[in-house]
C-alpha cells in the first residue's frame, strides 16, 4: 500500500501533475482512496520510515491523516498512534498474554488457548474446560483440519 501512494503522490506531483479523477479512472480505483493514498504518500519521511520499520501498518496511517494537516501535525498524530498501539501491546504482555496484534485464524486461536492454559482460573465449569481441550487438540499440529476431524474432537469431549 505504502508503494503505491508513494507512486500516486509522484504522479500528483503536489496538484501540478495528474489529477485524481484521472488517476481514479485510470487505476480503477474510488477517488477518495486515490486521495487518502496521495495524502499518505506526502507524508513526511519519519512516518514513512515508521511504516517501513513496522510500527504502524500504512492503513492506520491513510486514516489518520486529513486533508487539512500540516506535515508536523501529521507526525504528531502518527507519533501518538504508534505510542498508543505500543502502551496496549506492552499491557497485554504484562497481562500475562501474549502473541501479535495482527495474526491469522489459526494463530489467534493457538495464542488465545495458550494464554487460557496459563490462566486457569478463567476455566469454569466442564463446558468450558471441554471447549478448550478441543481447541487444543485441534489447532496444536500444523496440519490441516478436515470436518470430519472436526467432528471427531468435538465428540470425544
Amino acid at each position: 500500500m505504502l508503494d503505491r501512494a508513494l507512486e500516486y503522490a509522484k504522479l500528483h506531483n503536489g496538484g501540478r501533475g495528474m489529477k485524481a479523477a484521472d488517476m481514479s479512472e485510470e487505476f480503477n480505483e474510488n477517488e477518495v482512496t486515490i486521495y487518502k493514498l496521495i495524502r499518505l504518500g506526502e507524508a513526511p519521511k519519519g512516518v514513512i520510515s515508521l511504516i517501513r520499520k513496522g510500527d504502524i501498518p500504512a492503513t492506520v496511517v491513510a486514516n489518520l491523516i486529513k486533508a487539512s494537516m500540516t506535515p508536523k501535525e501529521v507526525t504528531e498524530v502518527v507519533a501518538e498512534e504508534v505510542k498508543r498501539r505500543s502502551d496496549a501491546r506492552h499491557d497485554l504482555h504484562k497481562a500475562g498474554f501474549r502473541g501479535a496484534s495482527s495474526m491469522t485464524l489459526r494463530r489467534a486461536i493457538r495464542v488465545a488457548v495458550s494464554n487460557l492454559s496459563n490462566r486457569p482460573s478463567l476455566i469454569r465449569g466442564e463446558g468450558q474446560k471441554a471447549v478448550v481441550r478441543a481447541l487444543t487438540t485441534l489447532f496444536s499440529g500444523d496440519n490441516k483440519l478436515s470436518p470430519a476431524d472436526v467432528e471427531r474432537v468435538v465428540l470425544m469431549n
